[in-house]
């Protein structure tokens, strides 16, 4: 190894840490406020973009933090549906059907 990074081994790890923390921090900023389209869990930690989830958090990590590098990533999340952990699984299972769905949420609010 170079002596330079040998120098510098701890700050780059702490930079490394910080800039993931960051990203992590902006993919959790697009989820505020927003809630699973089928049950309303509205909890960030579990929400999740339906069906391209990985993709955009992989993609989160390797772009920068620049807005004008994020358009890209942000008209991907914006043309993934919000949905819970729960019902991620029962989407990628056939066990969630939209129309049953409306039509359940439409008779429960009336």
């Amino acid at each position: 190894m170079s002596d330079h990074y040998q120098k510098y081994r701890n700050t780059i790890r702490k930079v490394a840490r910080r800039h993931r923390r960051l990203k992590d921090k902006w993919i959790n900023e697009q989820l505020r406020g927003k809630s699973c389209k089928y049950c309303a869990e509205s909890e960030i930690v579990v929400l999740k973009f339906y069906p391209d989830d990985r993709t955009i958090r992989s993609e989160s990590q390797k772009i920068s933090l620049k807005e004008e590098n994020r358009k890209e990533l942000l008209e991907k999340i914006e043309n993934n549906e919000i949905v819970c952990q729960n019902c991620y699984i029962k989407l990628d299972n056939d066990l969630i059907d939209d129309e049953l769905t409306s039509l359940y949420r439409t008779s429960e609010q009336q």
